[in-house]
């Protein structure tokens, strides 16, 4: 299942994922709850490779009716939210940052070569805002933000980033946090993109995390930084899932800022925006995904052609 939700004069939210309805709908009620309009994207099952190229189509269509909305895209299956719309957007615009990224412990699917080219990066983020290094430095692309033109100037490179294995299946991580990562890494700089360092807007937690010790640093982490999102990838893993029903049952309750009167009349105005552009999205999207898939066919046959004497 995938999201996206747009506010003119708050957030918007997409959200892309794969996983068990229990968690999908876990996202959609803490949305619901904090009244955040929501676009559900048009991903198929299960292919990572896709999830860049319907990004892209849906944010083309945003770009063209409201460029400076406030666009986060979000895993929905794995994922929660803490905030309304108002206080989400006021995270994301105010920011040196125009795209911001969410940030993890774990390195995995992209080049070892540039590990150590995050490694520096967040020992800078850390002397220039006087901070402890932060352990959660390196991108999960769970989690990106930002005004809508910036995230699609941003996902228009991302997107057009194969890195060196393309032969790989469309439906390994690969094709989803690699190719992004590289972006960050070859146009970061140029784009001001950055990691979420201090999980201002975006929490990633993992199996690890509930294990003895790391239980209470990580609640006093979330507490300290209040996230407007918490993340915990792959609910696959028994860990990770003992983890996310953990934080839900902890923080979920405990919102950042509930709706009032003004954030109410807002969130019926933009819930019918939503729909439009929702409409105006979902065949292009179609398209996109349509094209993802037949180049994965053509990919796999070819590879079988040669293969054949």
């Amino acid at each position: 299942m995938a999201q996206m939700t747009n506010i003119n004069t708050s957030a918007a939210t997409a959200t892309s994922s794969v996983g068990t309805q229990q968690f999908a709908s876990l996202m959609m009620q803490s949305v619901k709850a904090h009244g955040i309009p929501t676009h559900e994207m048009n991903l198929p099952k299960a292919m990572l490779g896709a999830r860049r190229s319907v990004y892209l189509a849906a944010l083309e269509v945003f770009n063209r009716q409201c460029p400076d909305t406030a666009v986060v895209l979000t895993d929905s299956a794995d994922a929660f939210v803490r905030c309304n719309a108002t206080e989400l957007r006021r995270r994301v615009v105010h920011r040196t940052q125009r795209v911001i990224i969410s940030a993890e412990r774990s390195f995995s699917f992209q080049g070892r070569q540039i590990q150590a080219w995050y490694d520096a990066r967040a020992a800078d983020y850390a002397l220039v805002s006087n901070r402890t290094p932060s352990l959660y430095r390196y991108p999960n692309v769970g989690g990106i933000a930002g005004r809508v033109r910036d995230v699609l100037l941003f996902m228009r490179l991302a997107n057009a980033t194969e890195g060196p294995r393309p032969d790989m299946s469309w439906f390994t991580p690969w094709h989803d946090q690699a190719p992004i990562s590289e972006a960050i890494y070859n146009h970061g700089q140029k784009l001001a993109v950055g990691l979420d360092y201090d999980s201002e807007i975006f929490y990633v937690a993992t199996g690890h995390e509930d294990a003895n010790g790391e239980a209470a640093t990580a609640s006093r982490r979330i507490a300290s930084s209040d996230p407007c999102f918490i993340h915990v990838p792959g609910t696959r893993d028994r860990g990770n899932k003992k983890t996310l029903n953990r934080l839900t049952a902890r923080y979920n309750k405990n919102s950042t800022r509930r709706m009032g009167p003004e954030d109410l009349a807002l969130l019926r105005l933009e819930t019918e925006a939503a729909a439009l552009l929702s409409a105006d999205a979902a065949a292009d999207e179609l398209a996109a995904a349509a094209a993802v898939i037949a180049r994965d066919r053509r990919e796999k046959f070819l590879r079988g052609a040669r293969a054949t004497p």
